[in-house]
């Protein structure tokens, strides 16, 4: 398959200078059908292994439900089977060595990213020029050295949830480059302004990748943060009495950091964000408590998910869980 996309392009190739037909920089750039726009050194051979052109029309339907979803509260019927077909070729894509945390991750893996945003474009009749081509090439091939070289350097970071947010600074900063690529109406098909800086809203954010690793721990007062807090970790690292009482005395500033940030009303990636890191500070201040058995201060390196606060008015009869995208 990917010798006749070779061979397809390179019959449209010679059939324009047959004609004599120039393509401008203003124009939308042809690409045989269902072949990746951008292929990358070494990576030709995965980036065919999914079909673009339905990709691409997935996602286009599926960003307008997602910001159905955040405006009404619930998800609408066609969100799951879209988010299944979605994910069937993201996760294609990460066994073929695309790597990135989570299907989030996968699609906002450079190579992908631009390929996605390209069959996202020309899904919604908004199609890429050749300029705008030219510089998706050249950033994505840029942000594809930075991450190849900060996967390189992971073995450093001993914490699993710090190195998540290392990936998903530098993909927040892939995406704004993008975003500086498009036109207005280009990057409202790809964030709608409604979703943008939502938890789980949003396909083409950094942020997104954030969502399924977010443990929501709803409470009403913050007096019962603490003690919700405490029983969370203490299921999930299976603590004893002793490192239970050691633990609850870092969670009481850590409350104190994280308390209101998120909020049943807003679910916002900064809240978000901000509580990951603090509970990255949270880790590194309980992996020098030498009382926590040593079986407890490696689940909390390898532990890639965080317990999320998130206050809501009046009594709390059940905690919803957040519905991030691609999950």
């Amino acid at each position: 398959m990917s010798l006749l996309r070779t061979l397809l392009a390179l019959l449209l190739s010679i059939l324009l200078a047959f004609c004599g037909g120039d393509v401008k920089a203003g124009d939308p750039v042809a690409t045989p059908p269902d072949a990746p726009r951008f292929a990358f050194p070494g990576l030709e051979e995965s980036l065919s292994l999914v079909s673009w052109d339905e990709l691409g029309a997935e996602l286009v339907a599926l960003q307008p439900l997602l910001a159905q979803a955040a405006e009404e509260g619930r998800a609408p019927a066609r969100v799951e089977p879209l988010r299944s077909q979605v994910r069937a070729r993201l996760d294609r894509l990460q066994k073929a060595g695309l790597a990135g945390s989570g299907p989030q991750g996968v699609l906002l893996h450079p190579a992908v990213l631009v390929n996605a945003i390209d069959a996202t474009l020309g899904g919604a009749d908004c199609p890429l020029t050749a300029a705008q081509a030219a510089d998706l090439r050249r950033i994505g091939g840029q942000f594809l050295d930075q991450d190849r070289a900060r996967r390189r350097g992971q073995g450093a970071e001993p914490l699993a949830l710090a190195r998540l947010l290392e990936e998903i600074e530098l993909k927040q900063r892939l995406m704004l480059w993008t975003r500086h690529a498009l036109t207005p109406r280009q990057q409202a098909i790809l964030e709608p302004a409604s979703v943008r800086g939502r938890v789980g809203c949003s396909l083409f954010a950094g942020h997104s990748i954030l969502g399924p690793y977010a443990r929501p721990i709803a409470y009403v007062t913050r007096d019962e943060l603490v003690p919700k807090l405490l029983t969370d970790l203490t299921d999930r690292f299976l603590l004893n009495e002793a490192e239970a009482s050691i633990v609850r005395t870092h969670l009481e500033r850590f409350a104190r950091r994280t308390a209101g940030r998120g909020t049943a009303r807003d679910l916002n990636a900064e809240a978000a964000l901000a509580v990951a890191q603090a509970t990255v500070e949270l880790r590194r201040e309980l992996g020098k408590e030498l009382s926590l058995r040593p079986a407890v201060r490696a689940a909390l390196r390898s532990d890639i998910g965080f317990a999320f606060p998130i206050e809501v008015a009046g009594p709390l009869v059940r905690a919803e869980p957040m519905r991030p995208a691609g999950r």
